[in-house]
């Protein structure tokens, strides 16, 4: 008890009818059965208590597995356990489909903009990386602490346990357009091209091989660089240009620039070339 009292808890049947002594102070709800309250005198009443709680059916998702789509995580279903419990929803991206080494989406900033109960935009760089969906049962009592999180972070491995259900809904599939809602957190590959084809590249979070290419009546140069994962927040742009005599060959007339990082395009521009 939060006041720190210890009442002498009875066992009844809703309506507080066929009450028996069942405790005193904090006590286990193991023995009692499903359809019963706990009442500890005046107007200290539990929530209807309905038996051990269980997983019936995995949590899920609405919306597609592919990046650039807009996913909902969808609670799991229970059987068991207080009348008005609920559910705390997260999604995870992990590197295996068994849930090693996840990144959990934060909910709790711009995120939010996605749309309501944990509304998430897959950035195209999960491309390969596995959609896990986490689902929490909590009393109606529990409160949160407020944490501060960047917009993913690093969990340790999601079991299943007694009051978690967790489940693996699909291998990200690579965009195949761009998003049609702007929300979420800021692109992990962000790319800039100025009007001389300089390109300004950053990859957060994830490692990445970023090539810069112009081409131009079948003509084509580019050139490429690795580079090392970064804060998505506050990642420093590394630049990226074509040598002159690069330059030189595809000759004047209008050519196309293209920015991809691990093989998806992040900027593209037309450049008008001058011998």
């Amino acid at each position: 008890m939060n006041d720190g009292s210890s009442p002498a808890w009875q066992l009844c049947r809703v309506g507080l009818t066929d009450c028996a002594r069942f405790a005193e102070g904090s006590f286990e709800t193991g023995g009692a059965p499903p359809g019963s309250v706990f009442w500890g005198g005046g107007d200290l009443v539990t929530p209807v208590w309905n038996g051990e709680l269980r997983e019936a059916t995995p949590p899920s998702i609405q919306g597609r597995v592919r990046g650039n789509e807009v996913v909902t995580p969808v609670a799991g279903g229970w059987e068991g356990g207080w009348a008005d419990d609920f559910d705390n929803l997260s999604l995870l991206i992990c590197t295996t489909a068994s849930g090693d080494h996840c990144l959990q989406v934060n909910h709790e900033g711009p995120e939010r903009s996605c749309g309501p109960a944990g509304a998430t935009l897959l950035d195209p760089a999960f491309a390969g990386r596995y959609l896990r969906v986490v689902d929490r049962r909590y009393g109606s009592g529990t409160v949160f602490a407020g944490v501060g999180h960047e917009a993913y972070y690093a969990v340790d491995k999601v079991e299943p346990e007694a009051t978690v259900a967790a489940a693996t809904v699909g291998r990200i599939v690579r965009a195949t357009r761009s998003p049609s809602v702007t929300c979420g957190a800021p692109p992990l590959f962000r790319a800039s091209l100025s009007a001389t084809g300089s390109a300004e590249v950053t990859c957060g979070l994830i490692a990445c091989r970023a090539v810069l290419a112009a081409r131009r009546l079948g003509r084509q140069a580019s050139v490429s660089r690795e580079l090392p994962p970064t804060s998505i927040s506050g990642g420093k742009a590394v630049r990226l240009k074509l040598t002159p005599r690069a330059i030189e060959r595809l000759g004047s007339g209008s050519a196309e620039f293209t920015v991809k990082a691990n093989g998806v395009t992040i900027a593209q521009r037309t450049i008008e070339l001058q011998k």
